[in-house]
């Protein structure tokens, strides 16, 4: 087969074109057991009220209106969503180191860093993906260290969140850790797969139909790229139809055919897997059931070459309206194949199908 470019997704690239912090800011510590403000001093607690800034009334209003408002592009919204993380609301980190990575606020790669990392570090899994990410590629004042994002990405991916694995998976298929290992990342983008992560599904196909992993299985790269299809990838559907032609065109008795049908019953006679290469183009729903009508007329004498059900196999080759040669498996086959040769075929071409006896 046509071998499938492989388009492995890069990880996704945080505050491109921004000026990269020359240090790594620390991430402010984490807060006590008993909730943000406890065991906070009465002036501590007023620290805390000045930093809040206006138009949110607590750190959980804080975290939703400053969502709301970055998705609007307002930039004043990343102080509310500082304030939430800095309160201790993983959801508000994450929010705001994807704010800071989206382009709909201005880019900050060493503060949307910051946020990654103390999202993690309250148990955001995304946010865990965000700081594998700036580990593995060194942006944000991050120094590139791909065992600390295989550590994080691998934090994310058991905890349930797909981009982990796949992410695993590329660092893998890469060798960022050594040698490529196509086995292990095949691994990581089956499990991405299953959890619903479309570009998984396509990564994962790209490996078992070039024989990345050795002997290449069309068939369950076809299941992964419809996985991938199904779940909204086009790059999957488009893979899926090569990949199915592919093994259309291996398993056909007939290299180029042009027509085909299953099964189908003319005046008694059921013929299956009919597969023809006509001269000309296809038939059409009605001239392929003329050209097994045309099989059907010999029914009588088609029938005597064996015992009722048995399935024999036969090729023809039509021109001039007579079928010039026919060839069949067996004795049962070569006895058909006599028969054929008294029919008038509708059609020029050469044509295998599976005749059922008796039927």
């Amino acid at each position: 087969m046509r071998r499938l470019a492989i388009s492995l997704l890069l990880l996704a690239a945080a505050g491109g074109g921004c000026k990269r912090s020359s240090s790594e800011a620390a991430p402010p510590d984490p807060p006590d057991a008993g909730g943000p403000n406890a065991g906070e001093s009465e002036s501590e607690s007023e620290t805390a009220a000045a930093r809040k800034p206006e138009g949110c009334a607590d750190a959980q209003d804080c975290l939703g209106q400053g969502t709301l408002g970055f998705l609007a592009g307002d930039t004043s919204a990343l102080a509310m969503l500082d304030y939430a993380c800095a309160e201790g609301l993983p959801d508000g980190c994450q929010n705001l180191s994807t704010a800071l990575r989206s382009g709909l606020v201005p880019e900050d790669p060493a503060a949307a860093h910051v946020a990654a990392a103390r999202g993690c570090e309250l148990g955001n899994l995304p946010s865990c993906v965000d700081l594998g990410s700036d580990e593995a590629m060194g942006l944000g004042g991050a120094t590139q260290d791909f065992e600390a994002a295989h550590d994080h990405f691998r934090v994310a991916c058991e905890g349930g969140e797909p981009k982990g694995c796949r992410y695993l998976g590329v660092l893998e298929h890469e060798g960022s850790l050594g040698s490529p290992d196509e086995a292990a990342a095949f691994r990581w983008f089956d499990k991405a797969c299953a959890q619903g992560d479309r570009e998984s599904c396509y990564n994962a196909g790209v490996l078992v139909a070039t024989g990345a992993l050795g002997e290449a299985d069309l068939p369950a790269a076809s299941q992964f790229m419809t996985r991938g299809c199904e779940l909204g990838d086009p790059e999957a559907c488009s893979a899926r139809e090569q990949i199915d032609a592919e093994l259309a065109a291996q398993t056909s008795k007939v290299p180029g055919a042009n027509l085909s049908i299953g099964t189908a019953t003319v005046n008694g006679l059921t013929v299956n897997e009919l597969e023809c290469r006509v001269e000309g183009g296809g038939l059409g729903l009605f001239g392929n059931m003329a050209l097994i009508g045309a099989l059907a007329d010999r029914k009588a004498s088609i029938d005597k070459c064996g015992k009722k059900g048995t399935l024999v196999e036969v090729t023809w080759t039509a021109s001039g309206g007579k079928i010039t040669k026919a060839e069949g498996v067996g004795s049962e086959g070569k006895c058909v194949a006599k028969v054929l040769q008294k029919i008038k075929p509708p059609v020029d071409g050469e044509c295998a199908a599976t005749i059922v006896l008796g039927s």
